[in-house]
């Protein structure tokens, strides 16, 4: 009777109305009105839900956190249109920052201040998982925080081998150069966004099935309470 679909950050939940209009009976027209209820509390208890379970699984700071905050009830049911969408795009959808996530030593250390950063940056994304050393790969070379002109602190590395013309940092200090005098490219050491982060939430930490069963018993719930109340105004 349920029905509940994800899919690329958004989930949709809605439920068959020929079904719920043939426990109504003669009150079917009071179908919309049990789905939406039931549509509306599902989308709000699930939001919470994998909201819960996604802090418990990532080890995320407070950025990382907002990342995974952005989840949000996107469309509200109605009797005209039953069917609530939770949804998360925008700035929270989009890949992420280890910076976001638990790391070890939060200061930027830049130009001759580099040696008093640790020799390799350590970082966590899984919070059962230990701290990882960030020391390249993939071409890059160790990982290591940096200021942006945004005021943002990012967890970059370099692309070893390559060259751009950028020759000084946001705030016009000599950028490092390699050993052939070149200052190479850089790339942000990137981590799961929060479209990923609730994604795995959802298949492999079960909200699935979670929303799909709070759906069916809220359901449940509301076919009986307009029966009841149906029975009570007739007499019956």
């Amino acid at each position: 009777m349920s029905m509940v679909f994800y899919d690329a950050g958004s989930m949709t939940i809605g439920v068959d109305s020929s079904q719920v209009e043939e426990r109504l009976g003669e009150i079917r027209n009071k179908a919309p009105a049990v789905i939406k209820v039931a549509a509306n509390y599902t989308a709000r208890e699930t939001r919470k839900e994998m909201l819960r379970r996604a802090l418990n699984r990532y080890a995320v700071n407070a950025k990382g956190k907002e990342k995974i905050q952005g989840l949000k009830q996107r469309v509200k049911a109605t009797n005209a249109n039953p069917a609530a969408v939770l949804w998360i795009g925008g700035n929270a959808g989009m890949r992420s920052d280890l910076a976001y996530f638990r790391h070890q030593d939060t200061a930027a250390h830049s130009g001759r201040d580099w040696k008093n950063g640790p020799e390799v940056f350590r970082a966590q994304v899984l919070k059962r998982g230990g701290m990882k050393k960030l020391s390249g790969s993939d071409g890059g070379s160790k990982g290591f925080l940096a200021h942006f002109s945004s005021g943002h602190i990012g967890m970059i590395q370099r692309v070893i081998g390559s060259s751009t013309n950028r020759m000084t940092t946001y705030t016009g200090a000599a950028r490092w150069k390699n050993a052939q005098g070149k200052v190479e490219k850089t790339r942000t050491y990137s981590a799961p966004s929060g479209t990923a982060m609730h994604r795995t939430v959802w298949y492999k930490e079960e909200a699935a099935q979670y929303a799909q069963d709070t759906l069916q018993r809220k359901l449940e719930d509301q076919i009986e309470k307009v029966i009841a109340r149906a029975a009570a105004k007739s007499g019956r």
